[in-house]
């Protein structure tokens, strides 16, 4: 082998050894520009407000709020009787209430008018002194999707 060869070859691993410095130089910078921006983005959002929907806990009541059926209800209401305090109800099914002081608001029976005023009632029946709003879980089909969402992040 002549020395031309040779050296055209060294010559070539040098330029290709200095290529792959180079672009590891630059992965290395675009890796840092991206974690510089992946930090702004984190900082914006931590600042922006959150929309609603997007958090585990959608509506905060202070009130304590908790998802039966209505045979559950029942059954709790019947075993406080007239002693029920501080407790409200949001219901589709007729109830028996022995108590004067649980507040009740009737659910209605269309998913859409429900969601219209879910959070309105809710915030109402969470007002003064209620510790616990019952609600009754309302049907399984696709239409009350949207309730049964708001209501299971409500009792989160």
């Amino acid at each position: 082998m002549s020395a031309k060869p040779a050296f055209l070859i060294g010559a070539l691993a040098l330029a290709a050894a200095m290529a792959v410095f180079e672009l590891k130089r630059i992965v290395r910078e675009r890796e840092r520009e991206l974690a510089r921006l992946e930090q702004a983005i984190a900082e914006r959002d931590a600042q922006a407000p959150r929309a609603s929907g997007t958090l585990a806990s959608h509506y905060a009541p202070r009130a304590k709020v908790r998802l039966m059926d209505a045979t559950e209800l029942q059954t709790a209401l019947d075993l406080l009787g007239g002693e029920a305090r501080q407790l409200a109800v949001y219901h589709r099914t007729p109830l028996r209430v022995l108590s004067p002081h649980v507040r009740m608001a009737r659910m209605p029976d269309n998913a859409a008018a429900c969601a219209r005023e879910l959070f309105a009632v809710l915030r109402a029946l969470d007002a003064d002194d209620t510790r616990l709003i019952w609600v009754e879980r309302p049907p399984a089909d696709a239409a009350w999707d949207g309730v049964r969402d708001r209501l299971q992040r409500a009792a989160a």
